[in-house]
């Protein structure tokens, strides 16, 4: 699998414009924004199926305690909770809505593990004070 930082025009795309909102991260040097935090981490979910399938595979076979980062249905994210919320993401994953930032950061980390990628310089969360 080879994943490529993005640029357009030499500068790094940014993905959910305006760059005004509340939670960032970065992902092979595009800049992601979002309202809420599953918003980061739906985009992210989304352009990794775009140029690494196959990585989201690996990551819905793994677990964060007793819920799955992705997945095809939402039953399987928060198994035996139903009441807790889920969001699909554009690409057609199912992820949390109930996510922290600790949650995300360990999402990502697990992403990074599924697809090869270094968490720090390739993805990371940039945490707002």
């Amino acid at each position: 699998m080879e994943l490529r930082k993005t640029r357009v025009n030499g500068a790094p795309l940014t993905l959910n414009e305006p760059r005004h909102h509340k939670y960032k991260a970065e992902y092979l040097g595009v800049s992601i924004g979002g309202r809420t935090l599953p918003d980061v981490f739906a985009a992210i979910v989304d352009l990794t199926a775009e140029i690494a399938p196959e990585a989201l595979e690996r990551l819905a076979d793994m677990r964060a305690r007793s819920r799955r980062y992705v997945a095809r249905n939402p039953e399987a994210i928060h198994p035996g909770n139903k009441e807790l919320p889920t969001k699909r993401t554009t690409s057609g994953w199912w992820i949390s809505k109930n996510i922290g930032q600790e949650d995300l950061m360990r999402a990502l980390k697990a992403l990074c593990d599924a697809s090869g990628l270094r968490f720090g310089p390739d993805v990371r969360f940039i945490v707002q004070s």
